[in-house]
């Protein structure tokens, strides 16, 4: 089935070309996540989610975020992530006590393209975030793994840069 590119600066094009790139096999498959609408002849790609060449199976990579998950984020030096799912937002980090934020805030509908602020206080835990989410490519050029969502955010006087795939 052919499907026609049209998401935000060709994410999904640029997306599956960094894989390939830093694949270690390659040739091997690509598990690649995206929506779509229906399109003469095929599909038109509207939102680039993720594309990984790590996986053996599909199976595999439906496995590889916790369930229910709405938006994944990540991002090095210093590992961290943020993972959304319709209860909650928690900030991880290795070593570090997991900071829980009310979901809504990182739930809430953007426009293609548009960038996404995101302000939460965590009432259990203590603090504040601020996240910005842009749709665009994003691959930390090392893992074969790329991302639909770029992502900067700041938790008390860090600021963290990553990559973000939301559902």
């Amino acid at each position: 089935m052919k499907v026609d590119d049209k998401t935000p600066e060709s994410a999904l094009t640029s997306g599956l070309d960094a894989v390939r790139r830093i694949m270690l096999e390659a040739g091997r498959p690509i598990y690649v996540e995206f929506r779509a609408t229906a399109a003469a002849g095929g599909l038109e790609a509207t939102r680039f989610v993720r594309a990984v060449g790590t996986f053996e199976s599909c199976g595999a990579a439906l496995d590889s975020m916790p369930a229910g998950t709405r938006v994944w984020a990540g991002g090095q030096e210093p590992n961290w992530q943020l993972v959304v799912s319709a209860k909650e937002a928690r900030f991880e980090q290795p070593g570090e006590k997991t900071v829980r934020f009310p979901a809504g805030a990182f739930l809430a509908p953007v426009k293609a393209g548009a960038t996404r602020v995101i302000d939460a206080w965590s009432a259990l835990d203590g603090g504040t975030v601020h996240a910005e989410m842009t749709e665009a490519m994003c691959s930390d050029g090392r893992s074969e793994t790329a991302y639909g969502t770029r992502i900067t955010l700041r938790y008390g006087s860090r600021t963290y840069e990553g990559c973000a795939a939301t559902y």
